[in-house]
C-alpha cells in the first residue's frame, strides 16, 4: 500500500468541552476512544495518521492541520449528534459548502459505511451550511478536503445499542473506506 495522501483523524470536543452527554455517555469520549481506535488499526496496516491531542482547543487543531496539509490530503472529524427528542436518531456527514469531489465521495463512502454496518438511518450528506452553527472551522477551516461525521444520536437509546454492538465491524469498515481515499 502506497498513502498518497496525508490522513488527519480528530476527536469532535477536546480541550475541555465535552460535547453532547446522553445514555451515560460523553461525546468527546466516544470521539476521543474511536479516534484512538481507527488510528491504531491504521498503523497496523502501515498508514501515518495525524490526530490532534485530547487537550488541544479547536482553533490549535485547525492551524496544526494546516501547517501540515495539502488540499489533496484527507481529514475525519469523529461526532455524535444529539437532540432533545430521543427519537432522533441516525447517521450523518457533514461537508463544507463549496465542497471538492474527493470531499462529497468520501463523505458518502464513509456516510454508507456507517448506515450499513450500523444499521443507522442515512440522514444524508449535507452542507455544513444546513448545521445549526452554518460554518464549521474543521470543515471550511482547514485546506484540506475534510469531513465531519456525526455516527449517531448519543441521545438515541437505540442508535447507541446499535453503534456499541457494532463498534469493531464499524472501525473495520472505516479504515478500509479510509485507506481506499488515501491511496488514490
Amino acid at each position: 500500500m502506497k498513502q498518497s495522501k496525508n490522513l488527519f483523524i480528530t476527536a469532535g470536543h477536546r480541550g475541555g468541552s465535552t460535547g453532547a452527554n446522553a445514555n451515560g455517555h460523553s461525546e468527546a469520549e466516544l470521539a476521543i476512544q474511536l479516534r484512538n481506535d481507527l488510528t491504531k488499526k491504521l498503523h497496523e496496516q502501515g498508514v501515518v495518521v495525524v490526530n490532534d491531542a485530547d487537550a488541544d482547543s479547536l482553533s490549535s487543531v485547525v492551524n496544526a492541520i494546516n501547517k501540515k496539509c495539502t488540499n489533496q490530503d484527507l481529514c475525519i472529524d469523529l461526532h455524535f449528534n444529539s437532540f432533545s427528542n430521543a427519537s432522533a436518531n441516525g447517521t450523518e456527514v457533514l461537508i463544507q459548502n463549496s465542497p471538492t469531489n474527493t470531499e462529497i465521495e468520501f463523505a458518502e463512502d464513509v456516510l454508507n459505511a456507517a448506515c450499513s454496518t450500523l444499521g443507522t438511518k442515512n440522514r444524508g450528506v449535507k452542507k455544513e451550511g444546513k448545521s445549526q452553527y452554518k460554518r464549521l472551522a474543521m470543515l471550511s477551516g482547514v485546506k484540506c478536503n475534510s469531513v465531519l461525521v456525526e455516527l449517531c444520536f448519543i441521545s438515541s437509546q437505540s442508535d447507541m445499542v446499535r453503534y456499541n454492538s457494532k463498534y469493531n465491524e464499524l472501525v473495520e469498515k472505516l479504515v478500509e473506506i479510509i485507506i481506499r481515499h488515501i491511496t488514490q
